[in-house]
């Protein structure tokens, strides 16, 4: 009996475990993940118009960009965070990885660098950095473009910056 009834728990378990792979491939997907995205990345938009903002006081010039730089990159952590958890439909799911992983690669280039400045100012590093950065907010831009995530379009658009 106490075989039988051990065979039952492990039936139902690998059925309840069938049914949760399966709800997940088939529902569990988020059709508004381009609208979850660009709210993200507005969010984000809005709090780096603040640190520009808050910094345009601030001297000399080297310090006012780092501290700005600084600011943006806590904030391109927070909208990478919120980015990574949301559920990805399946058809886009590629795509999305991919634009993750450059936000994440570019992000851990600006980490190390804040590390150098903080010790060292350098302003042609910094220079060779923002345009180093440039053409991966174009890649951006493209690739959030493409999955409908306007606010996300935006916020890798330097010009939304602009005052």
């Amino acid at each position: 009996m106490r075989m039988l009834l051990l065979a039952g728990a492990v039936a139902v378990a690998v059925l309840a475990g069938v049914v949760v792979v399966g709800l997940r491939l088939a529902g569990d997907d988020d059709p508004k993940w381009a609208e979850h995205a660009s709210a993200a990345c507005e969010r984000g938009l809005e709090e780096s118009r603040g640190a520009v903002a808050a910094t345009r006081s601030v001297t000399p010039v080297e310090q006012r960009a780092l501290q700005l730089f600084t600011a943006a990159t806590e904030i391109e952590s927070t909208v990478l965070a919120e980015l990574q958890a949301l559920r990805r439909p399946a058809a886009d799911e590629v795509a999305i990885e991919r634009a993750l992983d450059i936000i994440a690669d570019a992000h851990n280039a600006d980490l190390l660098l804040i590390g150098r400045l903080r010790q060292n100012f350098d302003a042609r590093l910094f220079e060779r950095r923002v345009n180093a950065a440039l053409p991966v907010s174009d890649d951006l831009r493209r690739r959030f473009e493409s999955l409908g995530a306007d606010g996300c379009v935006l916020y890798y658009d330097p010009m939304s910056y602009a005052s």
